[in-house]
C-alpha cells in the first residue's frame, strides 16, 4: 500500500509540473504580458527567448507608476522602451510633472511614430507638486483619431492650442486634473468628444460656468473646491454646472465637501 501511494504521489507531482502555459499561442500569450504592470513585462523577456520575443511583439502599455526609477532615469527608461518595443502601443503613462520639467521630452515622445495609434494617455498627478504650470503638448492633438481615454493633469489649455481643431472622435473618457482652460475652450473640447461618456474635472480652473452639451455623456464627476495653498491664489474657479443638453446622463457626482457649486 506504501508503495502504491507513493507511485500515485509522484503522479500527482509530475501532472502538476506540466506547463500549460508555454502551450498557449504566441496571441494569446501576448495579451497576457500586455495586461501585466510594466515592470512585471518587462521581466517576462527574462524567462526565454520565447518570451523575449513576446515582450517585444505584445501589445504595449507603458505606466511608469511603480518603476523604481528616480526621474531622470525614469525618462531615459522610457525612450528606451519605446525606442526598443516592436507592437503595437496602446497605452502611454508618464508622470504629469513631466509638462513642467521636461516638456521637450514629453513633446519628443509624443511625436514620436512609436506611439502611432496609441489609445489611452494618463499625465498622472504627482501629490505636493508645486510648479508653474506649462502649455499642454499640442502634439497631444495628433491622437485625435484613435484616442479612447485620457487624463491631463498640470498643465494649460489656451484658446489658441484648442481653436486650432480639437477633436477627439473615439474619445469615451476625460479627465482634466488641474488644467488651466477657458469657459470657450472647455465647452469647445467637450463639444469635439462625440462619443464622450465619462467626464471628470477635478480643481480645474479659468472658468465659472460649465455648460454640458454632450449627447452621449453618462457620468460627471466635479470637484471645484481648491486645495489650500499657492493655486488658489487668484484663479477662477468654476461655481456653477448647467446641463443644458445631456439625455443619457446618468450620475452627477459632487466630490467637494462645501457643496457650493451650483447645479442647474
Amino acid at each position: 500500500m506504501e508503495a502504491g501511494g507513493s507511485a500515485r504521489s509522484k503522479k500527482r507531482r509530475r501532472r502538476w509540473r506540466v506547463d500549460r502555459i508555454n502551450d498557449l499561442p504566441d496571441a494569446i500569450l501576448g495579451e497576457i504580458v500586455s495586461h501585466l504592470p510594466t515592470k512585471n513585462g518587462a521581466r517576462t523577456q527574462t524567462l526565454s527567448s520565447r518570451w523575449l520575443r513576446l515582450w517585444h511583439s505584445a501589445p504595449l502599455n507603458l505606466d511608469s507608476r511603480g518603476l523604481p526609477f528616480r526621474e531622470d532615469a525614469l525618462a531615459g527608461v522610457l525612450s528606451r522602451v519605446l525606442s526598443a518595443h516592436q507592437g503595437p502601443r496602446r497605452s502611454f503613462r508618464v508622470p504629469a510633472t513631466f509638462l513642467c520639467d521636461r516638456p521637450a521630452k514629453v513633446d519628443g515622445w509624443l511625436r514620436s511614430p512609436a506611439l502611432d495609434n496609441l489609445q489611452e494617455l494618463e499625465f498622472w498627478r504627482a501629490p505636493d507638486y508645486q510648479q508653474s504650470l506649462l502649455p499642454a503638448p499640442a502634439s497631444i492633438f495628433r491622437f485625435s483619431p484613435a484616442l479612447r481615454a485620457t487624463t491631463i493633469a498640470k498643465c494649460t489649455f489656451p484658446d489658441a492650442i484648442v481653436i486650432q481643431g480639437l477633436r477627439f472622435p473615439r474619445l469615451w473618457q476625460l479627465t482634466l486634473h488641474e488644467v488651466g482652460i477657458s469657459e470657450c475652450s472647455l465647452q469647445r473640447m467637450i463639444a469635439g468628444c462625440p462619443s464622450l461618456e465619462s467626464l471628470l474635472l477635478i480643481r480645474s480652473f479659468g472658468f465659472r460656468y460649465i455648460r454640458i452639451n454632450s449627447p452621449n455623456l453618462r457620468n460627471i464627476g466635479m470637484r471645484a473646491e481648491p486645495e489650500c495653498g499657492w493655486h488658489r491664489i487668484n484663479r477662477l474657479h468654476p461655481g456653477e454646472l448647467i446641463v443644458e443638453n445631456a439625455p443619457c446622463l446618468e450620475r452627477l457626482l459632487h466630490l467637494d465637501r462645501n457643496g457650493d457649486m451650483q447645479i442647474s
